[in-house]
């Protein structure tokens, strides 16, 4: 079992690591609580929300101030994802999901090689490319919607947080600065992960005594993680959520076909 200094320190990590990249970080919390707590898969999954809605709701309080949000995308976002992860979570019951595993894995190495390639250091950080990208956001809203959707079934059956989807699409397909995509995935991890949350406080699956040392450690994370992002360059987060694709995809197909 380890000790509430190293749960903090696991926080932390996971709230800077997870706000740089505009993703959750449950995919770190939950494999440390089966690997050293006898915890029920509910409570695991419980637990860790805990920690993602923690460190969603610290990173989004700094991205606010940075002025990085994009509130009405990712509100509408927000509004498709919920249903999506809902149905998802259904489909897991009547596909297969050995293969469709592989497909979503080659799926997120085909994003990683295109963020790679894509070559964005001329417009990822200037004000007109900025503005530019946020006005193809802001007028399709169907095209937001759909992604959203998508997204969201993809989240729920696969069981990852939405950032790992979310990110790529407004980056590829909707234009946005790496900056604007990483923070306004945060915004959006607040509202859907709060609703988890709730769902599994009322099931009884938080275990409040780890989820407070973790939960802690990604408050302060997330706010460091959110300085850091500002000195890094939009190409440089473009590179590093390329990286964490790459590495996610390979989770997955050790996972499908180990």
């Amino acid at each position: 079992m380890l000790s509430w200094l190293s749960l903090t320190m696991l926080g932390l990590f996971v709230g800077f690591l997870g706000t740089v990249m505009g993703v959750g970080g449950g995919f770190i919390v939950g494999p440390v609580l089966l690997s050293f707590y006898a915890l029920r898969p509910g409570e695991v999954a419980g637990t860790s929300l805990v920690v993602v809605f923690l460190n969603a709701l610290s990173g989004t309080m700094a991205y606010y101030r940075q002025g990085r949000i994009v509130f009405r995308t990712g509100t509408v976002m927000s509004v498709f994802t919920v249903p999506g992860s809902v149905l998802g979570a259904v489909l897991t019951g009547y596909i297969d999901r050995g293969p469709f595993t592989v497909l979503f894995a080659v799926m997120l190495i085909v994003a990683a090689l295109r963020m790679i390639e894509k070559g964005r250091a001329a417009g990822s950080d200037s004000t007109k490319g900025q503005k530019t990208a946020l006005l193809r956001g802001l007028r399709g809203w169907l095209l937001v919607g759909s992604l959203a959707l998508l997204s969201g079934v993809l989240s729920g059956f696969f069981g990852v947080g939405g950032g790992i989807i979310h990110v790529p699409l407004m980056i590829l397909l909707l234009g946005f600065p790496a900056h604007f995509a990483t923070a306004t995935s945060h915004f959006i991890l607040t509202i859907t992960s709060i609703i988890g949350v709730a769902s599994h406080a009322f099931l009884g699956n938080v275990n409040t005594w780890l989820a407070l040392p973790v939960g802690l450690g990604a408050l302060a994370g997330a706010q460091l993680g959110a300085h850091t992002s500002l000195k890094l360059s939009g190409r440089t987060l473009e590179l590093v959520f390329a990286a964490f694709l790459l590495a996610m995809s390979a989770n997955l197909l050790y996972q499908a076909l180990g």
